[in-house]
């Protein structure tokens, strides 16, 4: 496909490989031009992904470009750990012991606790973003880029812009040692409108319909929405312009980084 391309830091990114089509649309869209026209099928599906990556950008990286600008971009780890745990932790005497029923007892054991420890205060320096985002757009391809984060990432919290809340965040490579470093990662969710609204709406890409015009929509629309996000991160980001990486989810498997 045709984002393939963008399996590394967006820096890398040649950006005189994207299709003319999205060239065009991106160009008309932030204002800049454009000499192309799009073709019969671009005006009959014409690409919705671009504010779906504004608005993306807006509602997670900015968050965190918001941390750094404070100068405290602090990260909470979150966990949870079954009451049996906790239980074990007690010191009690005959007499407490002999006032909690087995009943209760059980249903201490079943719940679940919630805790929260603070890691610690990052430099700008120290943190990079990484971008998950699916190479087709079927519900498996979809489903796996959730399972790993849900799997092979850790749940924190970094301060809102908002007083007294926090904004929920997964990350990993915390350096056991020396400078602290931190990775966020991120699943790019909002491209899972995407085939819903073709299927839905325009009833392209489900049952019945011509696979090959949904390959051509499937890859102008993730091609556009990688390239619009890399748009917003290198002309708007201050702290995040070199430091967020795109990793296709065939990259999962291998359990490192994209680099």
């Amino acid at each position: 496909m045709y984002y393939e391309i963008f399996k590394g830091v967006i820096t890398s990114i040649a950006t005189s490989t994207i299709a003319t089509a999205v060239k065009g649309a991106i160009e008309r869209y932030f204002g800049q031009g454009s000499k192309t026209q799009p073709t019969s099928e671009e005006t009959q599906y014409p690409i919705m992904s671009i504010p779906l990556a504004i608005g993306y950008y807006y509602n997670f990286i900015d968050k965190i470009e918001d941390g750094l600008r404070g100068g405290n971009f602090t990260v909470q780890k979150h966990y949870t750990l079954q009451g049996g745990g906790v239980l074990d932790k007690l010191v009690l005497n005959d007499q407490q012991k002999s006032q909690i029923t087995s009943d209760e007892l059980k249903q201490l054991s079943f719940a679940t606790i919630e805790k929260t420890e603070s890691l610690g205060k990052f430099d700008p320096s120290a943190i990079s973003v990484e971008l998950i985002y699916p190479k087709n757009l079927s519900n498996q391809t979809m489903q796996s880029c959730s399972d790993f984060l849900r799997k092979k990432t850790n749940q924190g919290s970094i301060p809102s812009a908002v007083a007294g809340r926090r904004y929920g965040i997964n990350y990993k490579d915390i350096s056991p040692a020396g400078p602290s470093e931190i990775r966020i990662v991120d699943y790019t969710r909002p491209v899972e409108v995407i085939p819903r609204y073709y299927r839905d709406i325009k009833h392209v890409g489900g049952m019945g319909s011509d696979p090959e015009v949904w390959k051509r929509i499937e890859d102008r629309e993730m091609q556009a929405f990688l390239f619009a996000l890399k748009y917003m991160i290198e002309t708007t980001s201050v702290f995040l312009s070199d430091k967020v990486y795109f990793r296709p989810s065939d990259s999962l498997s291998e359990g490192t980084a994209a680099s």
